[in-house]
């Protein structure tokens, strides 16, 4: 049966992930986990997630992947996704 990303995070709690990768080299908070539905699980994250909600390497991929598209077919770039610093102030205005 196939699951959702959604179904998936939530089979095992948004607190309970987070609180597993804090063993993990990268952690996060429960916020960035509720982020996941809708962005799609980090690579990084991949294997703790499948672990603790006991799926299919297949079926987290393929869950992962339907949320990474757009309606229109196109793949979102996780390099939009992020927030860039700024390294500028902005320009004076004229007078």
């Amino acid at each position: 049966m196939a699951q959702t990303l959604r179904e998936i995070i939530n089979s095992v709690g948004v607190d309970v992930i987070a609180a597993a990768t804090q063993q993990t080299p990268f952690p996060v908070t429960a916020e960035a986990v509720k982020k996941w539905r809708l962005y799609g699980v980090p690579t990084e994250q991949m294997t703790l997630v499948r672990t603790l909600a006991r799926v299919r390497p297949a079926d987290i991929l393929k869950a992962n992947d339907a949320v990474l598209l757009n309606p229109d077919g196109h793949a979102r770039r996780r390099s939009m996704l992020r927030i860039r610093p700024c390294g500028k102030a902005a320009p004076a205005a004229s007078v």
